[in-house]
C-alpha cells in the first residue's frame, strides 16, 4: 500500500509540473527530476522527446541547443499493456477476417435501415419536419438480433429481454478470452477487470408489459451489461459500465490500462458496444443538425456535412506486458500510452475544444516518453463534420510540433468513412483497425476522400490523408506505432498510442526442430456443450486447417495440437483426433464429420479403447506401437471426462496459436411487444392460458427457462423428483416462472417452493388438481455451511 501511495504521489507531482508547461507556444518544457522513478516509465530506449528551435513560436530549453523533453522511461517492459485478445462484430462484417477485408478493400459498409429494424415512417428530408429524421441510413449490424442463449446458460426467455448490447458485449468478452487462449476455469476467481463503453438504446420501449418484470429489471439495465461476463466466469476485478458518449469505449480501455498499471486487476476485458433498436437517435440527431443528409462520413473531406450513426461491438483482452511475456501469451499489440480529459467550459455543452485535445495529446507523450516522430498512424476522432474535423486536426498538428518539424510521415485516418460513427463503441473499432493494421503491415484507406476540407491546412505538417491501401513502413526497431482519439460530445476526451509487440531476446519456443513426423504423434482434443455443436466445431476446425498451410510444419503441428489441448474449456460432448501430420489430422476430422469408425478417433463414448480399434492398426508416423498405443488410452481418458494434465507431457513448452472461434448455435431473439396501454378495470382472472396438458405445459416452460431434459434427454430418461434447485434455477428464473403459473392457471407458487424442493412431477400434480393448496414442501438444505435462511430476490 505504501508503494502504491509512493507511485501515486509521484504521478500527480509529475502531473502538476507537467500542467504548468501545457500552454503551447510558450518557451521551456520541464524535466522533472523524478521521470526515472515514475511508474511510467520504459526500459527500452524510445526515442527521446525533442522539440527543435525551427518550431514556430517556441524557443529551444536554456542550455539545450534543440531543446529536450522528458527524458526516456525506463520501467515500460513492468507497465505496458499487452492486448492479448480481441473480438469484434462490425457493418457487413461478422468476423475480424472480414472487418480488414473491408478495410483493405475500401469498403462502404453503409446502408439504409432495415425494414427489420424499424419501418420508415420515421424518415423525412425536410429536416423542419417535427419527429422526423433527414437521415435514412445507417451502419447497420446484421446479426445484432441473434443470440445462442444456451450456450451461455441463459434461457431463451431471458434472453429475448436482455437489450442486444448486453448480448453481444457478453458474446465477444468470450471471444476475446478465446481468442487469446485463455480457458475461462483458469480465470474464474481471479481480478479480471471488465470495462464497458455503452449507453441505454431505448430497447425496453419494445419490450411493452413484458419488460415490467424481473428479466425486464435486468435486461434494461447498463450495470448489468458488464457484471453479464463477470457473474457468467466468476471474474472478481472491477465491472464498470462507462458512458461519455463517443468516447466511452475508449475511456474504457483507458480506465482498464489504470486500472492493471495500479493493480486492481490482473486481467481486464475492455471495450464498448452500440445497437440501435429504435429511430429515436436519428430525430434527435437530426435536430441537433449532427447528421449528414447524404448518409456518409466525408471525413476531412470538402463535402463533410455530419455523420451517420453505426452499430458495432468490439472487445479487448488486455495485461500487463512482463505479465504476458511471462506466461507466453501471444499478443497483438502493446499500449504504450494513454489518458483521458475533459473539455471544461467551451462556446456549447457538445462543442469539442482544441485546446484540451492538445494538453491530452502533448500530456500522455510527455508522461510515456513518446516520441511524436515515431507515430506513423493516426486513427483519428473524425466524425466528418465541417468544424469537428479541423479542430481535430489543428491540435495534433500543434501538439506533435512542439517537438518535431518532419512533415508528411504520418497517416491520417477514420474507420467512420467504413462504417460510420458507432458512438459508445467508436473507438473500439479504431483501436482494432490499429490492431489489424499492424498484424499485416498495411494501412487501410480512408474513403469518401476527395478534395481536403478548405479549413484543414496540411501544408508542411506531419500528417497525410491516407486515400489508398500502401504497405506500412516499419522502422529500425520494427515497432510501428499508431495513436489513436475519442472525444465524447459530454466533453470528455481519450487518446492512446498503441505499437506493434517485437518479442524480447530471451523468449524462444520450439519451431520443429528435431521433431519429425515419423517421431512423433499428437492428440488433437475437441469438446463442446452437445453433439451438433461438436459437429459444428469439427467442421469449422477442418475448414480452417484446409485453407492454410502452415500445419504442413511438424513443429507448427505441435503448436496446434499444444493449443487445442491447454487453451480451450473441456465440455460435455469431447472427440480425440490422433495423427502425426496434417493429412492425418484433416483425415481424422472427415472420418469423424462423416460418422465413420477409425482407429485414430476416439469419442466420448469410449472410456476404455477408442472406436475401430479392430478395424487396423493405429499409424502415427514411425511409432512403436507400445507409444501409439499410449497416445490412445491418454486420448480415452480425456474423452471419457477425465482431467489430463497435458502440459506434464512437454519437456519445453511449444508456442501457441490462435485457434477459430466456437461455432455458436444463433437464432433470433428480438421483442416486438405493443406499447403499454393503460389497464383496465380488474376482472376475475380467466386463465385462458393455462394448457389442456398440465405435463406438457410444464416441460414446455422448463424448455423455455434451460431447465428439464438436455438437448440429447428423452422425457422418460429425464428425473422428474429432482428438485429444481438441483436444476441451476436462480431467484430471477424463479420469479419469472412464478408469474407465468399465476397468470396461466391462476395458482399461487411460492418463491420458497420453487427454490427449496419443488421438483417437475410435484407441479405436474399441482396443475392436474387445479389450484388446490400443494402439501408442504420439505427444504432442500442450503449448500452454504452455516446459512440457516435463504434470501430471495422479491419483487
Amino acid at each position: 500500500m505504501e508503494e502504491a501511495r509512493r507511485r501515486l504521489s509521484e504521478v500527480s507531482q509529475l502531473k502538476q509540473r507537467a500542467d504548468s508547461t501545457q500552454e503551447p507556444k510558450k518557451s521551456g518544457v520541464s524535466e522533472p527530476s523524478s521521470w526515472a522513478s515514475s511508474p511510467y516509465l520504459p526500459m527500452e530506449e524510445t526515442g527521446r522527446l525533442e522539440r527543435t528551435a525551427a518550431a514556430p513560436g517556441m524557443e529551444p530549453a536554456p542550455g539545450n541547443k534543440n531543446g529536450r523533453g522528458p527524458r526516456d522511461r525506463k520501467t515500460a517492459a513492468a507497465e505496458a499493456i499487452a492486448i492479448i485478445g480481441m473480438s469484434g462484430q462490425f457493418p457487413k462484417a461478422d468476423t475480424l477476417e472480414q472487418f480488414w477485408i473491408n478495410l483493405k478493400e475500401g469498403r462502404d459498409c453503409i446502408s439504409e435501415v432495415p425494414p427489420s429494424r424499424w419501418d420508415m415512417s420515421f424518415y423525412d428530408a425536410d429536416p423542419n419536419t417535427p419527429l422526423k429524421s433527414y437521415s435514412k441510413w445507417m451502419g447497420v449490424l446484421e446479426e445484432a438480433d441473434r443470440f445462442d442463449p444456451h450456450f451461455f446458460q441463459i434461457s431463451p426467455a431471458e434472453a429475448e429481454l436482455m437489450d442486444p448490447q448486453q448480448r453481444l458485449f457478453l458474446e465477444h468478452c468470450w471471444r476475446a478470452l478465446e481468442d487469446a487462449g485463455i480457458r475461462t476455469s483458469d480465470v474464474a476467481g481471479s481480478r479480471c477487470g471488465v470495462f464497458a463503453g455503452c449507453s441505454a438504446n431505448g430497447y425496453e420501449q419494445l419490450m411493452g408489459e413484458e419488460g415490467l418484470s424481473a428479466y425486464g429489471l435486468v435486461g434494461r439495465s447498463i450495470a448489468i451489461l458488464p457484471a453479464r461476463i463477470s457473474y457468467l466466469l466468476n471474474l472478481k476485478g472491477p465491472s464498470m459500465a462507462i458512458d461519455t458518449s463517443c468516447s466511452a469505449s475508449l475511456v474504457a480501455m483507458a480506465e482498464a490500462c489504470n486500472s492493471l498499471a495500479l493493480g486492481d486487476s490482473d486481467l481486464a476485458l475492455a471495450g464498448g458496444v452500440c445497437v440501435l433498436t429504435n429511430p429515436d437517435m436519428h430525430i434527435m440527431t437530426s435536430k441537433a443538425g449532427m447528421l449528414s443528409p447524404d448518409g456518409r462520413c466525408f471525413t476531412f473531406d470538402n463535402r463533410a456535412n455530419g455523420f451517420v450513426p453505426g452499430e458495432g461491438v468490439g472487445v479487448v483482452l488486455l495485461k500487463r506486458l512482463s505479465d504476458a511475456e511471462r506466461d507466453g501469451d501471444l499478443i497483438h499489440g502493446v499500449i504504450c500510452g494513454w489518458g483521458m480529459n475533459q473539455d471544461g467550459r467551451t462556446n456549447g455543452i457538445t462543442a469539442p475544444s482544441g485546446q484540451s485535445q492538445l494538453e491530452l495529446e502533448r500530456d500522455i507523450y510527455e508522461r510515456f516518453g513518446i516520441h511524436p516522430e515515431t507515430i506513423t498512424m493516426v486513427e483519428a476522432h473524425g466524425t466528418g463534420t465541417r468544424l469537428g474535423d479541423p479542430i481535430e486536426v489543428e491540435a495534433l498538428t500543434d501538439s506533435f510540433r512542439h517537438y518535431t518539424e518532419k512533415a508528411g510521415y504520418c497517416a491520417l485516418g477514420s474507420v467512420k468513412s467504413n462504417i460510420g460513427h458507432l458512438l459508445t463503441a467508436a473507438g473500439a473499432a479504431g483501436v482494432i483497425k490499429v490492431l489489424l493494421s499492424m498484424q499485416h503491415n498495411m494501412l487501410p484507406p480512408t474513403i469518401h476522400f476527395q478534395k481536403l476540407n478548405d479549413h484543414i491546412s496540411l501544408e508542411n505538417s506531419p500528417f497525410y490523408i491516407n486515400s489508398t491501401l500502401r504497405t506500412w513502413a516499419a522502422p529500425s526497431d520494427g515497432r510501428r506505432r499508431a495513436a489513436v482519439s475519442s472525444f465524447g460530445f459530454s466533453g470528455t476526451n481519450a487518446h492512446l498510442v498503441l505499437e506493434q509487440y517485437v518479442p524480447s531476446g530471451n523468449l524462444s519456443f520450439p519451431e520443429g526442430a528435431g521433431i519429425t513426423a515419423e517421431a512423433y504423434g499428437f492428440i488433437f482434443p475437441l469438446s463442446a456443450p452437445d453433439a451438433d455443436g461438436l459437429k459444428r466445431y469439427a467442421r469449422k476446425l477442418r475448414d480452417w486447417l484446409e485453407g492454410s498451410e502452415v500445419f504442413h510444419d511438424t513443429g507448427k503441428l505441435q503448436s496446434l495440437a499444444y493449443s487445442l489441448q491447454n487453451s480451450r474449456e473441456p465440455m460435455r460432448e469431447r472427440v480425440a483426433v490422433l495423427a502425426a501430420d496434417a493429412a492425418g489430422l484433416l483425415q481424422g476430422l472427415r472420418h469423424y464429420l462423416e460418422g465413420q469408425l477409425s482407429p485414430c478417433l476416439v469419442t466420448g463414448a469410449e472410456t476404455t479403447e477408442p472406436s475401430g480399434w479392430q478395424s487396423g492398426p493405429l499409424r502415427l508416423g514411425g511409432l512403436p506401437e507400445a507409444a501409439a498405443g499410449e497416445l490412445r488410452r491418454l486420448a480415452c481418458r480425456w474423452a471419457g471426462g477425465d482431467t489430463v494434465h497435458w502440459q506434464e507431457g512437454y519437456s519445453n513448452r511449444p508456442e501457441r496459436v490462435r485457434l477459430p472461434a466456437f461455432p455458436l448455435n444463433k437464432e433470433r431473439y428480438w421483442v416486438r411487444k405493443p406499447a403499454i396501454v393503460p389497464s383496465p378495470a380488474p376482472q376475475a382472472a380467466s386463465h385462458s392460458g393455462r394448457s389442456a396438458d398440465p405435463r406438457s405445459y410444464v416441460y414446455g416452460l422448463l424448455a423455455l427457462h434451460n431447465l428439464g431434459p438436455g438437448p440429447d434427454e428423452s422425457e422418460g430418461s429425464f428425473d422428474e423428483e429432482m428438485p429444481f434447485s438441483q436444476m441451476g434455477i436462480d431467484s430471477l428464473v424463479a420469479i419469472h416462472v412464478r408469474n407465468t403459473i399465476i397468470k396461466d392457471y391462476g395458482i399461487e407458487i411460492t418463491m420458497g417452493q420453487l427454490m427449496d424442493g419443488l421438483h417437475t412431477q410435484e407441479l405436474i400434480r399441482l396443475l392436474q388438481r387445479g389450484g388446490s393448496a400443494p402439501e408442504p414442501l420439505a427444504a432442500v438444505p442450503s449448500v452454504a455451511a452455516g446459512n440457516k435462511e435463504r434470501q430471495w430476490l422479491e419483487l
